[in-house]
């Protein structure tokens, strides 16, 4: 089973957050990033850990702190 879930950055960015239900019962996530841009949009997909949860909301905090993460530390600041 596949969830996919979106939550909103600021105005300009969302996380898209997609979880599976693994055969064996755990859960594994795979965050993404999606920016808008004057053109359109932009994705930047993160990279795939191999790490698994034992429960979906862990999947899900799991991979919304890798994309808050990523934010932080990738996006510029107002001065």
């Amino acid at each position: 089973m596949v969830q996919r879930k979106v939550i909103p950055v600021g105005d300009e960015r969302r996380i898209l957050l997609t979880t599976e239900c693994l055969q064996d019962g755990s859960w594994a996530v795979v965050a993404s990033i999606l920016e808008a841009t004057p053109n359109g949009e932009r994705v930047v997909d993160l990279p795939v850990g191999d790490e698994r949860f034992t429960t979906e909301a862990d999947a899900e905090a799991s991979g919304e702190i890798q994309a808050r993460g990523w934010i932080e530390r990738n996006v510029a600041r107002a001065a």
